[in-house]
């Protein structure tokens, strides 16, 4: 029940927002920087060594996650199959900032995915981390398998940055 009062959150939302105010970046220009393929993996293996949440089928594991590391906030993602499948990824990862009751949205990171494989580990550095905001990181993790699309929203939950 608490997952699917998640999803319905996460579809209002989606409805009632205008897209050009998404992709606006109405914090500034903030700094991000894509991480490659290896550095996301190793920060994933350090902060979530055993971390993961079941899928449907061969669409095993999803999971969304926002750290810390020295002055900059990492948003990580990783997707997961028991099999090697044409493609996966993400898509549309929204970081966003606490403001008062309500979450603004920083940056909306482009689809990130890699193809014949079983897995693939994705982030990127947001460099303009506030100390003491609340930041989290939601979206869209996706598999084709077989030529059928699957996907399952995640989010980060949100995380302070001290």
């Amino acid at each position: 029940m608490k997952y699917l009062k998640k999803i319905m959150a996460i579809i209002l939302v989606c409805a009632l927002v205008p897209l050009n105010v998404w992709a606006a970046d109405p914090v500034g220009n903030p700094e991000i920087v894509k991480m490659t393929e290896e550095e996301a993996e190793k920060y994933w293996k350090s902060y979530y060594p055993d971390d993961g949440s079941a899928m449907y089928g061969t669409f095993r594991d999803g999971i969304i996650g926002v750290q810390k590391n020295g002055s900059s906030l990492l948003v990580l993602y990783t997707v997961s199959t028991g099999e090697v499948v044409s493609e996966l990824g993400v898509k549309n990862i929204i970081l966003e900032v606490k403001s008062g009751l309500i979450w603004v949205p920083i940056k909306i990171a482009e689809k990130d995915c890699r193809t014949n494989a079983s897995n693939f580990t994705g982030g990127f550095y947001y460099n303009n981390p506030t100390s003491g905001s609340v930041y989290r990181a939601s979206g869209i993790l996706y598999a084709i398998i077989n030529g059928k699309e699957y996907t399952t929203l995640a989010d980060s939950g949100s995380f302070t940055f001290q």
